[in-house]
């Protein structure tokens, strides 16, 4: 429920990065409100209402936390176009083909559907994807903002545990295999 709240106090901030749990959460608990108001619409049209403003309302604050997932994984928060106009090209074109009885736009059409199912599918994989480790041009590791990193010993080496990698300051996350430093 954090993350849903933190996702509606971060409305319209298109910048920075968010870990997969705080977009996975987010997404969950708007599906839970959006069956909700799904069941109790069946009982009276206030709350078709109520869902429809909901929706509205989640569209930019859903869009911003879209936007800083992609940004953890490296990637530019634009690529919901990437998914979004396939899709609208494929409602268009079987439309217009469905009107026009064309099988050639009808076919058009299915290829965009199929274009727009991979697409998905990629950024469905992003979004289940670790994020960067370490700063990246998007910003700070948002798993390691609130790490407190004790001050080194004069000349001390860090070695991580897990490959051996040397660093002269210290991190919470080896940026070469990924292993949390001790």
């Amino acid at each position: 429920m954090s993350y849903w709240l933190r996702m509606w106090r971060k409305y319209a901030d298109f910048n920075g990065r968010d870990t997969r749990a705080e977009y996975w959460y987010a997404c969950l608990v708007n599906i839970i409100i959006g069956v909700v108001l799904s069941v109790l619409s069946q009982a009276s049209g206030f709350f078709t209402v109520v869902s429809w403003l909901y929706n509205l309302a989640e569209i930019i604050p859903g869009l911003a936390l879209f936007t800083r997932r992609m940004h953890d994984v490296g990637k530019s928060g634009k690529l919901w176009l990437a998914e979004v106009i396939p899709l609208v090209l494929t409602y268009a074109v079987l439309f217009a083909g469905i009107l026009g009885q064309s099988i050639a736009l009808i076919i058009l059409g299915l290829i965009f559907s199929l274009a727009s199912l991979v697409l998905g599918i990629y950024v469905i994989v992003l979004l289940a994807k670790q994020g960067d480790f370490g700063e990246n041009k998007y910003g700070a590791d948002p798993r390691t903002v609130d790490i407190p990193i004790p001050a080194p010993a004069a000349n001390a080496v860090f070695r991580c545990p897990a490959c051996g990698c040397e660093y002269d300051k210290p991190a919470a996350f080896c940026t070469r295999c990924g292993a949390k430093m001790d």
